[in-house]
């Protein structure tokens, strides 16, 4: 089976469908992807209505994009079918008061050029319940991420239960995230940490200096963290004196959620002895 097949099964010309494989180039976009299409899906659609002068023209001609995210290796998970509505020239201007491209560019995402053709494009209906769910293998050469559906095969590599933007927590000790992804987490990562208690970490990587703090509340390590998402310091003084979009979390210790409070505010005060962390050496005051 292949795409051009589902197509012609809903009714759909392959002849009149660009597809396209996003696969970010800045690590940090092809981090959040994911969340984007499933927790921001008008951010992600901002992302694919500008495109370069070669697309352009390709969009132009079309009816339907077929969207994809190129996952892993040759492979690519649907995204969505959207419907080509029209476009306009807009300046760059006109798109920097867009709050969906505001977030973009906090992923160094391109802005350059005093104009583009701004793609009016609107999800369909069409394998929605596929999203995350229908992979194909993209032809090669991979570079070429934007293919006319009826002069190439996609062939349907798998179609899963679990859709793979749904991924869930890994190993506590892997997760890092940056102050940018904690306001853009899904949310069924939120309520994962909110039931999360231990004793965490912020890295400042503009002079590498950190802090040590912990969580025991009702609203676990997330709760914590949520403060700093709203304040940028969370009521530290020190860490008030800095910007937080060059922060860095992470959790150094997990604790079940029956551990007396005294036991983690113990374990907090070694870490930071551990980690040099108080004044003046690190952002801790006490």
């Amino acid at each position: 089976m292949d795409f051009n097949t589902l197509l012609q099964s809903a009714d759909i010309d392959p002849a009149t469908v660009l597809v396209l494989r996003h696969s970010p180039k800045e690590a940090a976009l092809f981090k959040v992807m994911p969340w984007l299409i499933t927790d921001k899906p008008s951010t992600f659609n901002t992302y694919q209505q500008t495109q370069t002068p070669r697309v352009e023209k390709q969009m132009s001609r079309c009816k339907y994009v077929a969207a994809f995210f190129g996952h892993e290796g040759d492979k690519a998970a649907f995204v969505g079918l959207y419907e080509r509505k029209g476009e306009k020239w807009i300046t760059r201007e006109q798109l920097s008061r867009k709050p969906e491209h505001k977030e973009l560019l906090k992923y160094a995402v391109d802005d350059t050029g005093p104009e583009r053709l701004w793609f009016d494009l609107q999800l369909t209906d069409t394998f929605a319940g596929w999203q995350g769910k229908l992979i194909i293998r993209w032809p090669k050469p991979a570079l070429v991420w934007s293919r006319w559906a009826d002069k190439n095969t996609f062939t349907v590599d798998a179609i899963l239960e679990e859709s793979v933007f749904a991924e869930q927590l890994r190993d506590w000790r892997d997760l890092v995230f940056t102050w940018d992804e904690l306001n853009l987490m899904p949310k069924r990562w939120k309520d994962v940490l909110r039931h999360w208690h231990g004793v965490y970490f912020i890295w400042d990587e503009k002079d590498r200096k950190g802090y040590v703090g912990s969580a025991c509340g009702s609203q676990g390590i997330y709760g914590r963290w949520v403060n700093y998402m709203k304040s940028g310091h969370g009521g530290n003084k020190l860490l008030k004196l800095r910007k937080p979009n060059k922060f860095q979390f992470s959790i150094l210790e997990w604790t079940p959620s029956d551990v007396e409070e005294s036991e983690i505010l113990r374990r907090e005060s070694l870490w930071k002895k551990r980690l040099h962390t108080r004044a003046p050496f690190g952002l801790n005051d006490n």
